[in-house]
């Protein structure tokens, strides 16, 4: 791969040695390269980010949980965690009556209780 700095200067050099009466030839041929390399960057960026959306692989623990299948992993009533999640960003009210609960965040809090001394 060449380097663009080499490339800029070896540019410059053929502008300084263009004769005039070239010059707008030389702008024409440069503007037409400058627009394919414009093009050449959006079309791998588009690629990259395609491929970072559709072909990533989700991630098994950030999976929507119900409250009952919340309150299993917490080993509390749903009820319980309903009532006491609200405001926490693992939390996600879809309406009023439906609440999910993000499985990797909810595992990351139940992982930061201290457990209840008897």
């Amino acid at each position: 791969m060449t380097d663009p700095l080499r490339l800029v200067a070896d540019i410059d050099a053929a502008i300084l040695e263009t004769a005039p009466e070239a010059l707008p030839a030389l702008i024409a041929a440069l503007s037409s390269t400058i627009a394919k390399a414009a093009a050449r960057q959006m079309v791998a960026a588009a690629d990259r980010t395609h491929k970072a959306s559709v072909h990533s692989v989700p991630d098994e623990c950030s999976r929507l949980l119900t409250p009952a299948e919340a309150a299993e992993i917490a080993r509390v009533p749903a009820r319980w965690l309903n009532r006491r999640t609200k405001g926490f960003r693992f939390r996600r009210d879809l309406s009023r009556k439906q609440i999910r609960y993000e499985e990797k965040g909810l595992r990351n809090w139940i992982s930061t209780q201290s457990p209840k001394t008897a």
